[in-house]
């Protein structure tokens, strides 16, 4: 197994960890917020990230300050590497990546902020799905 294909799959696991955590909250009728919505976008930037590993972009790109947790600049590095057909991702999707992600972004789940324009939890949760659906090692 190559080094690139080593680090999308391990990308890939712990994206489907935590999906299936903001899955599991999500479920609760009154389910926490801030963790769920965390865990459905950090799930999103994993699955990115695990597009890019199999494509050869090395962890130390990943993890760089240029892509980091930035999820519109993930997704522009996919569509400039003209791999974004093989993630599955529509048009609606790209949009909603690219309007309503400023809440991970900014890091709003993980600090005490009381204002957020962040997308329904529903629409992250299929995202999510369709990284993992359409991944090289699923």
């Amino acid at each position: 197994m190559s080094e690139a294909q080593r680090l999308g799959d391990e990308f890939l696991e712990h994206a489907k960890e935590y999906l299936e955590a903001a899955e599991r909250l999500g479920k609760s009728k009154n389910f926490p917020f801030n963790p769920t919505y965390f865990c459905a976008l950090r799930s999103i930037e994993l699955g990115l990230k695990a597009h890019l590993a199999h494509d050869g972009v090395t962890e130390r790109q990943l993890s760089s300050k240029r892509l980091g947790h930035d999820l519109p600049a993930l997704l522009k590095e996919i569509k400039d590497r003209g791999i974004l057909n093989k993630t599955g991702l529509s048009a609606r999707d790209t949009i909603a990546l690219a309007r309503g992600s400023a809440d991970y972004d900014k890091k709003r789940f993980e600090y005490p902020y009381l204002q957020f324009s962040t997308l329904p939890l529903a629409v992250w949760i299929d995202i999510s799905h369709t990284f993992l659906a359409n991944s090289a090692a699923s």
